[in-house]
């Protein structure tokens, strides 16, 4: 029986030979390179994630040992959120008269990455659970636009009108989600891999990621105070306020990714010409 208390480790066996990798319970390891494994062993709540920076990722392994909960991890990551808008003149300084600025748009979110490519070839023999993720990642929100600047008070003249507020950002994209091959084989004894879309048992994640939300506009800025003047002649004259400003227009949501596709697939034994594929 396999001990609960196996340390996090990578072990290179001697020329010729193929690797083992061990991870130990609630340890996450992040691959630099494809795997071409002799043993794999995670234990529960181990977490294997994909290298950095690339699309298409292999791993075979001739006998896989997955003891309770056991995630890889070949998920797109979210695009970023694009910064709200800084604030405009908000403060009355507009000058007499005059009409407010109009608010600073939004920035628009990043687009989340796509999921990896992923090639699996496993001789499972130890299967509790298993969580393939290859989902897109997320796009980011669109920036909130800044509201207009208040019109000039009247003075002389009309009240300015209020500045037209800021466009929101658009969301980002998200990623497709990575397409998986699956092809294993069982190599102990009472083992068997029920795949299910929830509970115990092998789930495979290949969906989309969600497009990002659109920011929202900013508000018009308010109109310059009108006011009563009285001229030499004592004649009033009415100065008429400004017009609110109109707000701006929110963000575009953006799209959602495309889901990636998957295939499982076994065989009574190990077949190495299949790691081509």
């Amino acid at each position: 029986m396999l001990k609960k208390s196996l340390p996090l480790m990578l072990l290179i066996a001697n020329p010729g030979q193929a690797e083992e990798l061990t991870i130990a319970a609630g340890q996450t390891y992040q691959a630099q390179k494809n795997l071409k494994l002799e043993r794999l062993v995670m234990e529960d709540g181990a977490t294997l994630i994909a290298p950095q920076g690339i699309k298409q990722w292999q791993v075979e392994a001739r006998q896989a040992w997955l003891i309770g909960n056991s995630y890889i991890k070949a998920n797109g990551s979210a695009g970023t959120n694009g910064p709200h808008a800084a604030a405009g003149n908000l403060d009355n300084q507009t000058a007499p008269c005059e009409t407010g600025q109009s608010g600073h748009p939004g920035n628009h979110g990043a687009d989340g990455s796509d999921g990896i490519r992923l090639q699996l070839k496993l001789g499972i023999a130890h299967f509790d659970h298993l969580h393939i993720n290859a989902r897109g990642g997320e796009g980011g929100r669109g920036g909130s636009g800044s509201d207009g600047a208040p019109g000039g008070k009247a003075r002389g003249c009309n009240g300015g009108d209020g500045g037209r507020g800021g466009d929101g950002g658009n969301g980002g994209l998200g990623g497709r989600g990575g397409d998986v091959t699956l092809h294993y084989w069982i190599s102990g004894q009472q083992v068997s891999v029920p795949i299910t879309n929830y509970g115990e048992g092998l789930i495979v994640s290949t969906a989309g990621g969600q497009g990002g939300t659109a920011g929202a506009a900013g508000e018009g800025g308010k109109g310059g105070k009108g006011r009563f003047e009285k001229r030499t002649t004592n004649i009033t004259v009415t100065r008429e306020s400004g017009k609110h400003g109109r707000a701006g227009q929110a963000g575009k949501s953006g799209q959602p990714g495309e889901d990636g596709k998957f295939r499982i697939t076994n065989s009574a034994a190990d077949d190495r010409t299949l790691g081509s594929r």
